[in-house]
């Protein structure tokens, strides 16, 4: 099956012919004055969490030598146990969020062709990158962490255009289909996040649990690791061995640290529950039953963190997932709508549409 255009989305005119004119005269009614129609309506976005978690083992081996002078006794060998301070780095190499560049494309050129001309010439929609913010949490073992002097990593994130341009079309498109307010003006802007208070509303997510999922299609943002060093405090194991030569008069003490500690990377997806509450106008092809039975599930994108040599990732299935909260109901209202204005047919394969698409079957969609 060859590759379908780019603009699917032209389907909707059939649907759309039959309450274009109302919800038209909807929008129209909501416009401003002609003085006034240069100005965007600002769109200020409602934010979902993105998150992984996953253990850093640190393991650290000194070993030196001594002489053994006349009269010394045995050093004591064996394991302890100690609460102490550990100190590193790390940094977010990589991530990837679902992919819904597709999805905005054919959002972008439908749009003009559901609208009147005098709507059209009004229409704007913003593509200025939205950046965000992501914080590591570590915490070791046996410590208190609310007692715990830390130093908390994070990074700048820069989302790509396209993203700010589906938070604008989605919400004139669920204004058209009456699943949602419709905007005052079809000139939006998106309200950019103060990044100093994502910052310290992360704080309060460390704690909030990771759902995770099974990865999709997915893209890289761009990221600024603004600080890297992490201190907190755990419990070490240490184990002292001695092996005494008296041959040669040498005593060897190797002294091995071991302690794991738990990462916890806390994000936001500017816009993500915004996206999600106007995706609802996709459901308008959509049984209700199978609309209802889309689970507002995560999706999740792979992801790749830096260390410094002392500490190493416990390696876990699936331990550094992205995991991007509340996005499945999004991808599954999209890719099922397609599904319905195609005849059923069991070799359809809805992934050569888009690949974050992975079938026609809404049991794939109650994850």
């Amino acid at each position: 099956m060859k590759k379908l255009p780019l603009n699917l989305f032209l389907s909707f005119l059939i649907f759309f012919s039959f309450f274009k004119l109302p919800v038209i005269s909807i929008l129209a009614q909501q416009e401003e004055p002609e003085e006034n129609t240069k100005e965007a309506e600002i769109i200020i976005p409602e934010n979902s969490l993105f998150c992984t978690d996953f253990g850093i083992k640190k393991s650290k081996t000194d070993s030196f030598s001594e002489k053994i002078e006349t009269g010394d006794q045995n050093v004591v060998q064996g394991a302890t146990e100690e609460v102490r301070e550990d100190t590193g780095e790390i940094w977010l190499e990589n991530l990837e969020q679902p992919d819904f560049s597709l999805m905005e494309n054919r959002l972008n050129s439908t749009l003009p062709k559901l609208l009147t001309k005098s709507l059209n010439e009004s229409l704007s929609i913003d593509r200025t990158s939205l950046e965000t913010k992501t914080k590591h949490f570590i915490s070791g073992e046996g410590v208190d962490e609310e007692q715990a002097e830390t130093n908390i990593p994070y990074a700048r994130i820069e989302l790509p255009g396209w993203w700010t341009a589906v938070l604008g079309e989605s919400k004139i498109f669920c204004g058209l289909f009456q699943s949602c307010e419709p905007p005052k003006k079809l000139a939006l802007e998106i309200e950019p996040p103060d990044l100093e208070e994502l910052a310290i509303n992360l704080n309060n997510e460390k704690l909030i649990g990771c759902e995770e999922s099974e990865p999709v299609i997915a893209e890289k943002p761009e990221i600024d690791n603004e600080k890297k060093p992490f201190k907190t405090e755990s419990l070490f194991s240490i184990i002292r061995e001695v092996i005494e030569d008296f041959l040669n008069m040498l005593r060897t003490t190797t002294i091995t640290e071991e302690t794991t500690l738990q990462n916890r990377t806390r994000g936001y997806l500017v816009g993500g529950k915004t996206l999600e509450n106007q995706s609802t106008f996709f459901s308008s092809f959509i049984p209700p039953d199978i609309n209802s039975s889309i689970k507002n599930s995560p999706l999740s994108g792979p992801s790749q963190y830096g260390l410094d040599p002392d500490h190493s990732i416990v390696e876990e299935e699936d331990s550094k997932k992205i995991n991007f909260q509340e996005q499945n109901q999004v991808r599954g209202r999209y890719c099922l709508q397609i599904c319905s204005l195609y005849p059923p047919d069991s070799k359809f394969d809805i992934s050569l549409i888009d690949p974050i698409c992975i079938s026609c079957d809404p049991k794939d969609y109650q994850l």
